[in-house]
């Protein structure tokens, strides 16, 4: 180790700073009092620098390389975690008492995860173009999804539910199946529209076990061989 040089500053509105600094290994240690905060700072020549600040309310940590800094901000309120990198990405977790916040951002797009006691909610946001939001929120009675495209890809799916279920589109609904479909209402099924078309390229069949009823303001009935009775 080669020779240190030590300074100590007095001022009476900036406060105390001692430093040392080691010229051979381009390393400075700084500490500063300014009667409202304490820094100490540790800096190897101009690009790895790890600094703490402390205040009455706060402590911060921050530690800068040549492309990356992490930084750790603790208040009386919350915890945060920031990591960015060269690539412009930064990653961001902030715990509080009532909620604990994931954050990952890049250059255009966005994932955000808050947990709190009741449920949680994960949001991906594209900035685009185009702009595009996906949200997914999870409570204990209820699982909300909103996106712009949803799939589900899997050999078996299978969806229930115990008392009531919907579907609806604001546009075309489409139900189909290669190998078959089968509809079973139970007790009823129903089928309503202002155009309603069965249509087979093959047999149709139309049979009921009790009474049979056609019936329309005008009713036709066509085929190449028609049997009635």
């Amino acid at each position: 180790m080669g020779k240190l040089i030590c300074t100590v500053e007095l001022d009476k509105k900036g406060g105390i700073t001692v430093k040392v600094e080691d010229l051979d290994q381009k390393v400075t240690q700084t500490v500063a009092m300014n009667g409202a905060t304490i820094v100490l700072q540790v800096k190897k020549g101009d690009s790895d620098t790890t600094t703490i600040t402390q205040s009455e309310k706060s402590v911060i940590i921050v530690c800068k390389g040549q492309s990356d800094t992490t930084t750790l901000t603790q208040d009386q309120t919350s915890f945060t975690v920031e990591c960015k990198g060269q690539s412009a990405t930064t990653t961001t977790l902030v715990q509080k008492e009532e909620s604990l916040t994931l954050t990952c951002k890049g250059s255009s797009s966005m994932s955000t995860t808050e947990q709190k006691a009741d449920g949680i909610t994960h949001t991906v946001k594209v900035e685009g173009p185009p702009k595009s939001t996906s949200t997914v929120e999870q409570k204990a009675a209820s699982v909300k999804v909103t996106c712009d495209d949803f799939t589900v890809d899997a050999k078996k799916v299978k969806v229930s539910a115990s008392q009531e279920m919907s579907l609806s589109s604001s546009m075309g609904t489409k139900i189909a199946g290669a190998q078959g479909l089968a509809l079973d209402g139970g007790t009823k099924l129903s089928a309503s529209g202002a155009t309603v078309k069965v249509s087979a390229s093959g047999q149709l069949d139309l049979e009921s076990t009790g009474i049979a009823t056609l019936k329309g303001s005008l009713t036709n009935v066509q085929g190449n061989l028609v049997n009635l009775g």
